[in-house]
C-alpha cells in the first residue's frame, strides 16, 4: 500500500475521532456566505512554468509576509500535514488553520501586503499551488478565491479545487491595468455545502480544517495545452499567420507562407531538464517543414545558430507530432528565455492547422544512425545465433552499399545487460567477419555457455569498423537481447484458465477459498528471502545459478510456499509482487539488490540493482529461484503464474526509488529489470507472465512538479514499449491500479475532474477503464500479433465511516467496477485491495473490518461487501448487485457498463452444501486412510505447517494423522485463531464414488479451550466443482465421527481431492492440533445414533447489553434430517430472557431460522460471563455475549 494512501486516509480517521455526538449540536459562529461560482479568468494547469517566484515559503521571512485573515486562526510553515506528504516545491509550505465551529461555506482568508507594490506588467498570470484538508465527500464543490489589489481596484477570481491534492491554480492578469502595482494578495477557500440543508450530517461543524499554499509565482505561459477559450498563452504571431484563435482545446491558425512564425512571451527554461520539444497537430493537420529558434539569457537574439529543424511527423494517438531534438546541440545551454516556431504550410495558399499542444520532454541517449538491422538473436539449448543485414544505402569503405569491396570488418560485441554502444571502447569483439559480399545478410554463431556463464542473458551489438588508423565505428543496430528463445523451458504447461476475473489481495487463504477467489496477489520482499552469503546454513535453501550457489531464508520461503500452495491448489492464479524494502542487514542481500542510486530512507519501495555485475547476478538468481520453485509441473510448493516487477513504478520516488531520474533514465533501468525477470521466468516456465506495475496517474503524474521522481503511467507504458522493441521485443504485460479519482470517495462513477474517454485523460479510473483497454490493444503496443494482457492488480474502495450506508456505498462501487472489468476483453483480472481493513493507515477498503484491540491484522466482522464479492461471479450476481442501482443512480447496468450481458455473469459454481451426520460410531469402511503405517498421502493445507502420523491417540487402530497449525503469518502479520486450518489429500487418479456416496471420517481437537465453539468442515473436490459439509463439534467430548452424504452432487464420479478444516470462533490462542482418522467411502451411513448437527448462535443488537436489548438467535441445520421441536433457553449469568422456549419449524439441511429474544433483566455488577445456553434434544450449546474474565 502507498504511503500517500495512508496519509490521505488518515485525514478522514482524524476527522471521525474529532466528531461529537450528533445530539449535541453546536451553533455555527458564522453564517454562510452567498453562493459562489467559478469565474472565467481563473486557470488550472498540469505543470507550472514560473517566470518570477514571489513566495516559496522556505524561510521565516516568507512566513512573516502573510497574515491570517477572516475565519483563519493561525498561519505557519509546515513540511507536511495530514494530507500533504510533500510540499509542492522545496521543503516547506504555508499552512492556514481555520477558526473552529464554522459553517462550511464561509470564506477562510489569508493575505500578503506588499510594502513595495509588485510590478507584474510583464507577466500574464499569477499562479500558486493550493491544497486543503478534505472533509466528508459529497457532490458539493470546494472553491478557492484569489484577489489581487492595486489601490482602489481589484481583480477577483474563483476556481473549483479538489481536496487532498496540490491544485495548480492561477488568475489571468493580462487584461487588468492594476497588475503593474499590486499592493495586496488575498487567498481564500470554502466548501459550498450548507449544513442547514443537511440535518443528518454526522458532524455538527467542520472541525479544525486547514488549507495550504505553496510556490506563489508569476508566469507568462500555462502549459501550452490551450485549454482556455481565447487564451493564446502569451504567443504572438507575425503577419504571415492569419486568424490565430483558441477554442475547444486547440490553437488554430492559418499559415500564409513559408515564413509564418509564432513567438512565445518571455520565459525561463532549463535546457538541462528539457531537450525535446514536440509540436502536436490535431485534425490530421500537417506542415511542410518547421524550425525551432530560441534565445538565451546571454544571447537574446533569435538566429540560425540557436535553432533546430523539426523532424518529420510521427503519428501518435491520432496526432501528427513534430519534434525538435536538442540533445547534444552546442547552443542549447544556459537559460532559455524565449522560443519561436517558424512553420511552412503544405502546398500553396493558406493552410489552417490546429495545435493541440506544445510539450517538453527529456531525451538522455543520443539517437544513432543505424545502417541495418539485427533481425534475430536466437538462443537454443547450446548456441547463440545473431542474424541481420546491412542496409542497401549504407556507405562502407570506398564503395556504396553491400556487396562492394571494402576492408571494413563486421564485428560482434557481447554486452552485459547494463552496457550500451559507448561501452565497446573497453571491450574486445567476440567475433569478427568480413562485411558480407554479394549477400546483404550476415550471421554469427556462438556457444551459448562460456563455462557456467549463460549468454542467454547477454546483449549483442553488431558494428562495422572501417579500416584505417581511426577505425571509425558504425552501428548496424541497437544492442539486442534474445528475441527467439528456442530451448524448452524447464517446466512446460499452458497458462491456466481462470473461472472468473474476481481477485483479491490475500491475507487469509481459507477465506479466499470461501470467497471463490480466482486471482490473488502476494507481496514478496525479495531481500527478505535472500542471503548475501551462506551465513545461516541451518536456515538456508541453496540454489545454483550459472555455477554459483545462492542462499535463501528457509523459514521465509516455506511460509511463502504455504501461502501460494493453499491458493493455487484451489485453481487460484497467484501473482507475486516483487519489491525491495530497505533494511539494515549488512550480511544480507539488501545492499546488493537495492539500486546504488536509491535515496535510502526516502522511498517506501526501492528499485532493483541491475547497474553492475554483482547486482545482476543476485537479481537473476532470485528471479530464477522463484520461477523454478513456483512453476513446477507437480506444484510441490504451489504455483505462481504472474511476476509483477515493482509497484506503481510511475510514482518512482515512493514505489521504485532509484534516486532522481528523468523518465527516460528511469525507464532504461526499469525496463532492464523487467527484461531480466522475463528471461529468468521464461527459462523455467513457458507460460508464466511478467508484468510492469503502474497506478492511475495516466497523463498527469502524482507530483508533476517533480519530473525526476514522478511520471505519467502512459509515459512508462510508451517508453517500455519503445525500449522493449528497440532491444528485442518480449511479452511483458501490464498490472494497472485504477483507483478512484479521490481515494477517499468510492463513488468512482462520478469521477470527472481528471478523467475523460481519450488517451489524453489525466487519470484512468474505473469511470474510464475502457481507455486502458483500448490503448493496450493498439497494434503498436502488441508483441508480434498478440496484445499485452492487463490485470488490475491493486485497487479498492474506501468505507467512509462505520455505518451501513457507507458499507453499501463501498459495495456498490465494487459492483460497478467488477461489471466494467468483466466486459472488457483485454482485462484478465480485477484484484481487490484488500481482504482486511487497515484502520491504522486509514484505509478501510477491506471485505472485513479489523480487530484493532489485537496485534497484527485480525479479521473482526464481515462487511456488507463480503457476500456481494462472494457471489458476484455466480448465478446470484444480479441478485446481490441489485441494491447498487439506486446508489449509482441507474435502472439498468447497460447504462454504465458497455456490452453488459447478464448471461455472461455466472462463471463460477459455489460449493454445494451437503448434509453431515455426527454419528455415535463411524460406519464400517473398507480400505480408505487409517494411518496405520504413515500419512497415507495427506499434506498440510491452509494455515498449517505440517502433518505427521501419531500413535498417541487414534479413533481406530493404532495411528491417526496429526495436523499442526501456524500461529502467525509473518509475511502479513495475520492472526489465525479464527481461521480455517487443516489438511488435504490429492488423488493421483480421480475416485468414482457413485456407488459409495458417503464420505466418513473421524476428527478430534486436542487441548481445546473450555467453553469455546469449534467447527469442522469437510470439502470434496472434482475439478472446478466442490461440495462441503459443516459440523459444530463439542471439542471436549473427544472424537467425532462424521459422515458426508454426497448423493446428488455432480462431481461424485471424479473426486480428486479431500480437505478437512477446523476453526474456533474466538481470538484467544489455542495450542492444540487436529487429529484425523478412518477416512473412507461407504455405500450407506449405517451408523446408529449420534447427535443433531445443528448450530445455535445469538447476537445482541447493542454494543452493551441492557434490559430491553433484543437478542437475535439464528439456528442452522447442517444435518441430513429435518429439525423440529423446542429449544430451551437458559441464561448464563445474572440476566433473564423472554420467551424461554423457541420453536423450530421443520428446518431442512442448509436452512437457517431466525428468532428473537428480549432481555428482561440484567445486572452487570454481578461479574462473570454473561450469555445464553441453548438446549435441543441431547445437545447443549452456548453463546457468550459479555466476557468478564
Amino acid at each position: 500500500m502507498r504511503t500517500w494512501k495512508k496519509l490521505l486516509a488518515f485525514c478522514l480517521a482524524l476527522i471521525l475521532l474529532l466528531s461529537v455526538n450528533a445530539g449535541n449540536r453546536t451553533t455555527w459562529i458564522h453564517a454562510s456566505d452567498a453562493s459562489v461560482s467559478p469565474t472565467s479568468n481563473m486557470r488550472t494547469v498540469g505543470q507550472f512554468a514560473p517566470y518570477t517566484v514571489i513566495d516559496d515559503f522556505e524561510s521565516d521571512e516568507s512566513l512573516a509576509n502573510w497574515q491570517a485573515g477572516d475565519n483563519v486562526s493561525e498561519a505557519s510553515l509546515a513540511t507536511q500535514a495530514w494530507n500533504v506528504f510533500f510540499p509542492y516545491e522545496g521543503s516547506k509550505f504555508l499552512a492556514l488553520k481555520s477558526e473552529p465551529n464554522l459553517q462550511n461555506n464561509v470564506w477562510r482568508t489569508a493575505s500578503r501586503t506588499f510594502d513595495q507594490p509588485l510590478d507584474l506588467s510583464n507577466s500574464r498570470y499569477l499562479m500558486m499551488a493550493y491544497n486543503h484538508f478534505g472533509y466528508l465527500p459529497n457532490d458539493e464543490p470546494y472553491y478557492a478565491r484569489l484577489v489581487a489589489y492595486s489601490g482602489d481596484t481589484s481583480l477577483e477570481g474563483i476556481v473549483r479545487v479538489y481536496n487532498n491534492n496540490w491544485n495548480k491554480i492561477g488568475i489571468d492578469l493580462s487584461g487588468w491595468a492594476g497588475r503593474s502595482a499590486i499592493d495586496k494578495l488575498e487567498v481564500s477557500f470554502q466548501h459550498d455545502f450548507d449544513r442547514a440543508e443537511h440535518p443528518d450530517d454526522p458532524l455538527p461543524y467542520w472541525p479544525n480544517t486547514e488549507f495550504y499554499i505553496d510556490y506563489v509565482h508569476a508566469a507568462n505561459m500555462l502549459d501550452w495545452q490551450f485549454s482556455y477559450e481565447g487564451d493564446t498563452e502569451g504567443w504572438s504571431f507575425n503577419d504571415s499567420i492569419e486568424s490565430p484563435s483558441v477554442s475547444d482545446g486547440r490553437l488554430s491558425l492559418g499559415l500564409a507562407g513559408g515564413n509564418s512564425a509564432m513567438t512565445s512571451a518571455p520565459l525561463k527554461l532549463d535546457p538541462a531538464v528539457y531537450n525535446l520539444v514536440r509540436l502536436k497537430l490535431g485534425n490530421g493537420a500537417e506542415i511542410a517543414s518547421g524550425r525551432l529558434y530560441w534565445t538565451t539569457e546571454t544571447d537574446p537574439e533569435f538566429d540560425e545558430a540557436k535553432s533546430q529543424a523539426l523532424e518529420s511527423a510521427e503519428a501518435i494517438d491520432g496526432e501528427n507530432v513534430y519534434s525538435a531534438r536538442l540533445i547534444g546541440h552546442p547552443r542549447w545551454t544556459g537559460q532559455v528565455t524565449g522560443l519561436r516556431l517558424q512553420l511552412a504550410g503544405v502546398g500553396s495558399g493558406t493552410n489552417t492547422i490546429a495545435i493541440d499542444g506544445i510539450d517538453f520532454a527529456k531525451q538522455d541517449r543520443p539517437i544513432y544512425d543505424y545502417i541495418g538491422e539485427v533481425s534475430e538473436i536466437r538462443v537454443d539449448a547450446n548456441a547463440v545465433t545473431v542474424t541481420g543485414r546491412i542496409g542497401d544505402d549504407a556507405n562502407i569503405g570506398n564503395g556504396v552499399g553491400v556487396g562492394n569491396t571494402s576492408t571494413a570488418q563486421l564485428q560482434l560485441y557481447e554486452l552485459a545487460p547494463y552496457q550500451y554502444e559507448p561501452d565497446i571502447d573497453a571491450l574486445t569483439p567476440i567475433s569478427t567477419s568480413a562485411v558480407p559480399s554479394g549477400n546483404d545478410t550476415f550471421s554469427f554463431h556462438l556457444d551459448r555457455f562460456d563455462g557456467d556463464r549463460d549468454r542467454y542473458y547477454s546483449k549483442f551489438l553488431v558494428v562495422v569498423r572501417e579500416a584505417g588508423e581511426d577505425g571509425s565505428v558504425r552501428y548496424v543496430d541497437a544492442p539486442k537481447s534474445v528475441t527467439d528463445i528456442a530451448f524448452p523451458a524447464k517446466h512446460s504447461f499452458a497458462y491456466p484458465d481462470a473461472l472468473s476475473k474476481k481477485g483479491l489481495n490475500v491475507q487469509m487463504t481459507d477465506d479466499a477459498e470461501e470467497l471463490g477467489v480466482s486471482h490473488a496477489t502476494l507481496t514478496v520482499v525479495v531481500n527478505g528471502l535472500m542471503y548475501k552469503d551462506d551465513t545461516d546454513p541451518n536456515n538456508a535453501i541453496a540454489f545454483d545459478s550459472e555455477g554459483t550457489a545462492y542462499h535463501f531464508h528457509k523459514d521465509a520461503v516455506e511460509e511463502l510456499d504455504r501461502e501460494i500452495k493453499a491458493m493455487s491448489d484451489n485453481g487460484t492464479i497467484v501473482n507475486l509482487v516483487l519489491i525491495l524494502y530497505d533494511a539494515d542487514d549488512p550480511d544480507g542481500s539488501t545492499n546488493v539488490l537495492i539500486h546504488p542510486d536509491a535515496a535510502r530512507g526516502q522511498g517506501t519501495v526501492y528499485a532493483f540493482n541491475t547497474t553492475n555485475a554483482e547486482g545482476v547476478r543476485y537479481y537473476k538468481a532470485a528471479m530464477e529461484f522463484l520461477a523454478d520453485r513456483y512453476t513446477r509441473e507437480d506444484q510441490r510448493y504451489g504455483r505462481a503464474m504472474g511476476y509483477i516487477v515493482g509497484n506503481e513504478v510511475d510514482s518512482a520516488w515512493i514505489w521504485q526509488n532509484m534516486g532522481d531520474k528523468s523518465v527516460d533514465q528511469f525507464m532504461e533501468h526499469y525496463e532492464r529489470s523487467v527484461r531480466l525477470a522475463y528471461q529468468a521466468v521464461r527459462k523455467h516456465s513457458d507460460s508464466a507472465r511478467v508484468y510492469i506495475s503502474v497506478d492511475n496517474a495516466w497523463n498527469e503524474p502524482y507530483m508533476p512538479n517533480q519530473p525526476t521522481r514522478f511520471y505519467g503511467s502512459k509515459d512508462v507504458v510508451d517508453k517500455m514499449n519503445a525500449l522493449s522493441k528497440l532491444g528485442g521485443d518480449y511479452p511483458w504485460h501490464l498490472a494497472h491500479h485504477p483507483y478512484p479519482e479521490n481515494m477517499l470517495d468510492p463513488r468512482t462513477w462520478e469521477d470527472q475532474e481528471y478523467v475523460s474517454d481519450s488517451f489524453d485523460s489525466p487519470k484512468i479510473t474505473f469511470k474510464n477503464l475502457q481507455v486502458i483497454d483500448r490503448y493496450m490493444g493498439q497494434e503498436t503496443l502488441k508483441y508480434g500479433n498478440e496484445r499485452r494482457r492487463i490485470i488490475l492488480s491493486e485497487q479498492g474502495f474506501h468505507t467512509e465511516n462505520d455505518t451501513p450506508e457507507a458499507q453499501r456505498l463501498q459495495a456498490a462501487a465494487y459492483v460497478y467496477a467488477y461489471y466494467k472489468s468483466r466486459f472488457l476483453d483485454g482485462i484478465d483480472a480485477f484484484i481487490m485491495f484488500n481482504q482486511l481493513d487497515i484502520p491504522a493507515a486509514g484505509l478501510n477498503m477491506g471485505l472485513w473490518t479489523a480487530n484493532t484491540e489485537l496485534p497484527g491484522f485480525v479479521a473482526k466482522d464481515r462487511k456488507f461487501i463480503y457476500d456481494v464479492f462472494k457471489y458476484i461471479d455466480t448465478d446470484r450476481s444480479l441478485e446481490v448487485a441489485e441494491f447498487a442501482k439506486p446508489i449509482i443512480g441507474i435502472e439498468n447496468w447497460s447504462e454504465v457498463v458497455p456490452n453488459f450481458d447478464a448471461a455472461k455473469l455466472a462463471q463460477r459454481m459455489p460449493p454445494q452444501l451437503v448434509p453431515v451426520s455426527i454419528n455415535k460410531q463411524a460406519p464400517h469402511i473398507v480400505g480408505g486412510d487409517k494411518f496405520e503405517t504413515g500419512k497415507d498421502g495427506w499434506e498440510f493445507a491452509d494455515h498449517s505447517y505440517g502433518v505427521s502420523r501419531t500413535t498417541a491417540d487414534a479413533y481406530g487402530g493404532t495411528g491417526s494423522l496429526k495436523v499442526d497449525f501456524v500461529d502467525l503469518v509473518r509475511m502479513t502479520f495475520v492472526g489465525l485463531e479464527r481461521l480455517w486450518k487443516g489438511a488435504e489429500k490429492k488423488f493421483a487418479e480421480p475416485i468414482d464414488a457413485t456407488g459409495k456416496p458417503h464420505l466418513n471420517l473421524a476428527v478430534k481437537l486436542t487441548e481445546p479451550e473450555e467453553s469455546h465453539t469449534y467447527y469442522a468442515k469437510v470439502k470434496v473436490y472434482s475439478g472446478d466443482l466442490a461440495a462441503e459439509g459443516l459440523a459444530r463439534i463439542d471439542a471436549s467430548k473427544g472424537w467425532h465421527a462424521l459422515s458426508l452424504d454426497l448423493k446428488g452432487w455432480e462431481g461424485l464420479d471424479a473426486i480428486d481431492r479431500i480437505k478437512v478444516w477446523t476453526r474456533k470462533t474466538t481470538n484467544e490462542s489455542w495450542s492444540g492440533s487436529l487429529l484425523i482418522d478412518e477416512v473412507g467411502f461407504s455405500s450407506k451411513n449405517t451408523a446408529i445414533g449420534g447427535l443433531p448437527n445443528i448450530d445455535m448462535v445469538a447476537t445482541s443488537d447493542l454494543d452493551e447489553l441492557a434490559p430491553g436489548s433484543t437478542i437475535t438467535v439464528k439456528v442452522t441445520n447442517y444435518d441430513d434430517k429435518k429439525m423440529s421441536g423446542q429449544i430451551r433457553i437458559e441464561p448464563i449469568g445474572n440476566l433473564s430472557f423472554h420467551p424461554k422456549m423457541l420453536k423450530l419449524n421443520g428446518l431442512k439441511t442448509g436452512e437457517t431460522q431466525s428468532m428473537t429474544l428480549q432481555v428482561s433483566d440484567y445486572d452487570p455488577s454481578a461479574g462473570g460471563d454473561v450469555g445464553i445456553r441453548f438446549k435441543y434434544r441431547s445437545i447443549a450449546q452456548e453463546t457468550i455475549l459479555v466476557s468478564n474474565e
